[in-house]
């Protein structure tokens, strides 16, 4: 959206049952809960270090797990 970063409540405009890729980027030395609420998702990939388009080849989109929230 070509802003700055901000801690704010994030609304995603998408269609039932459509296919929608959100990565979350942690940079603080503390651990993260995300939790989306009425919604499970799946976590297909967990890494270090800055995420870039390579990062789509280590997904696993194979067996993941459905989740409401994770770490």
């Amino acid at each position: 959206m070509n802003r700055p970063s901000r801690l704010d409540t994030s609304l995603i405009n998408a269609t039932c049952k459509s296919f929608v890729e959100i990565i979350l980027q942690n940079t603080c030395t503390i651990v993260q809960n995300y939790h989306l609420d009425g919604h499970a998702f799946s976590v297909v990939s967990m890494d270090y270090g800055i995420w870039t388009e390579n990062s789509r080849s280590t997904y696993n989109k194979d067996d993941e797990v459905a989740r409401c929230t994770t770490e």
